[in-house]
This record gives structure tokens, C-alpha cells and sequence, in this order.
């Protein structure tokens, strides 16, 4: 199974400064950090779809060890980085086989189960607990 990450710097100034919703940006990066080493424990092809800085971060800094890595998400930088979810579609559409996007805040103690691999579609929860946030949001 392709198991596919995005990290999407929405053209942060300071990436490193940057906690991205987490309360520091230590936080963030150890999330990152866990997040792609425990995905490569259970799989041999995790991809990482990013911009140059994330690239920076996460593969010169960090040293990450994705199974391949794409910086394409540059294109994005004049959309507005509160769209944080376009990066993610962007990933999406330039999928050609099956995958399993997962998120950097995921983390993995075993590899999925394989029947629910097999699913057409997957998602991870029905939001609930931020449904003011979104709300609030589409009325704007």
C-alpha cells in the first residue's frame, strides 16, 4: 500500500517558529518526526508531498526517512495559507494508484488492517467536535 503524507508551509516565515496549531513548534515537528517513523516501520513506501521548505524541515533538518519525496506544493504558495486543506487535495489529484493519505498528527502502533485497505474509500471520523469552527467559517 502507498501511504502518502502532505506538509504545506503556506509560506510560514519562519518554519521553525512556526507550531502550526500545536502548542510549540517542538510539538509540531516531534508529530511529524513520530508520525513518519512509525508509518515506515509497517510500510516500505511512504511518500512525502511538500514545498521547499518543508523539504528543508523535514527531510535537511529532521532527516525524515520518506521512501520519496515531492516538492510540488510551491505552486500553492498565492492561495491563501488558511485553505490548509487544498495542499491535500492537490496530493490527491496527483495520485495514479491506490493510497492512504495520512496526516502528520497520525500515529501508528500496528500497519492498518488490511481488509480496511482493500475499502474504496476511507475516512477518518465524521467531524463533530469543531463543527462551530467550520460553521463559522462557510457563513464567512
Amino acid at each position: 500500500m502507498k501511504i502518502v503524507q502532505t506538509f504545506w508551509s503556506g509560506n510560514t516565515s519562519n518554519i521553525t517558529k512556526d507550531a502550526f496549531g500545536w502548542y510549540t513548534p517542538e510539538y509540531h515537528l516531534m508529530s511529524w518526526a513520530l508520525s513518519c517513523l512509525q508509518l515506515r516501520k509497517f510500510y516500505d513506501n511512504v511518500v512525502l508531498y511538500t514545498d521547499e521548505k518543508g523539504y528543508d524541515l523535514l527531510i535537511n533538518y529532521l532527516k525524515l526517512p520518506y521512501t520519496q519525496v515531492i516538492v510540488n506544493l510551491d505552486e500553492l504558495n498565492k492561495k491563501d495559507s488558511d485553505l490548509w486543506a487544498l495542499s491535500k487535495i492537490h496530493t490527491y489529484s496527483k495520485q495514479d494508484e491506490p493510497f492512504l493519505h495520512v496526516d502528520g498528527d497520525v500515529f501508528i502502533w500496528e500497519a492498518f488492517n488490511k481488509d480496511l485497505l482493500k475499502a474504496n474509500i476511507i475516512a477518518q471520523n465524521k467531524e463533530i467536535g469543531t463543527t462551530d469552527f467550520y460553521e463559522s467559517m462557510f457563513d464567512n
